[in-house]
């Protein structure tokens, strides 16, 4: 499972908006 605070991270790296 993938905290919060890692989630927003990894949605950036996989797509910088």
């Amino acid at each position: 499972r993938i905290p919060k605070k890692n989630a927003s991270t990894t949605i950036k790296e996989a797509k910088p908006t």
